[in-house]
């Protein structure tokens, strides 16, 4: 596909936030709708800094002269599970057609036909985003004040989109149907999103949608006291686990946690969309 337009400025930097799946992985592939967090830190397409890792995304064999001047810098270095192939489009589409969603959608179709779309769409919106993928809109949320989300990486890599392609047969009804009370609210309340968190995680376990080698991990996660909802994300809830806990109880979860997993963010490190 070619890419190539005539770009509109000269631009130095563009940033682009990681993001997490809170709710809606799987189900999004059959209703539409997902909940996902933008947050640090932000991927980088530049013409100013040098790539921090080799990339084979098959984008890059579609630009043109004045777009193969920039690189793309991943602060994850492929270790995976926080949006870098969308990222990926999203930058290079932002070059030629900035702030243009339609474009950038179109763009990640052409490239990733069997994902969801929700991942670009959170990253250029930023924030904690409600998606609603069957006509590309979104509107933001607010977790309740004393509530955090921590992120941690689990250091277990799925290939998501060969993953996603032995998936179309499969229904997802009764995950949409979990999620659909609070997908179209503005203002999350407690205990709801506490317990659908953890209903969703148990019935992604009854649907064999965990990889066995996540499941102790979270159930780890889980024990720790001072946890009170814990979830793994994305693909088979391999490479990422968050961990919700009062803001009060932050810094002592983060220390137990930290003592397993890296820590990726909180909800200090909220990321803005596309810039």
């Amino acid at each position: 596909m070619d890419i190539s337009h005539k770009m509109t400025s000269t631009i130095s930097n563009i940033l682009i936030p990681s993001k997490t799946f809170i709710l809606g992985e799987y189900s999004v592939l059959s209703q539409g709708k997902a909940l996902l967090l933008a947050h640090e830190p932000y991927f980088i397409l530049s013409n100013t800094i040098k790539s921090n890792s080799p990339n084979s995304h098959p984008i890059l064999d579609d630009l043109d002269s004045s777009q193969s001047m920039y690189n793309f810098i991943d602060p994850h270095q492929g270790k995976g599970g926080f949006g870098a192939s969308s990222a990926i489009v999203l930058g290079y589409s932002q070059l030629t057609q900035p702030n243009s969603l339609k474009a950038a959608w179109a763009l990640n179709q052409h490239y990733h036909p069997n994902g969801s779309g929700a991942d670009i769409i959170c990253q250029y919106a930023g924030g904690l985003t409600s998606v609603n993928v069957n006509d590309q809109t979104f509107h933001h949320l607010s977790l309740p004040e004393n509530l955090d989300c921590i992120v941690l990486r689990s250091g277990i890599k799925i290939p998501t989109h060969t993953h996603l392609h032995d998936l179309k047969k499969r229904d997802f009804t009764e995950l949409s149907l979990l999620i659909e009370p609070i997908i179209n609210k503005k203002n999350l309340l407690e205990q709801e999103l506490i317990d659908t968190i953890q209903r969703y995680e148990s019935l992604l376990r009854k649907m064999t949608l965990r990889s066995p080698a996540v499941i102790p991990m979270i159930d780890w996660v889980q024990s720790v006291p001072e946890v009170i909802a814990a979830k793994g994300c994305g693909a088979l809830g391999a490479d990422v686990i968050i961990a919700i806990c009062q803001r009060r109880d932050y810094k002592q979860v983060a220390s137990k946690l930290a003592e397993k997993f890296e820590i990726i963010a909180n909800l200090d490190q909220i990321g803005a969309g596309i810039q």
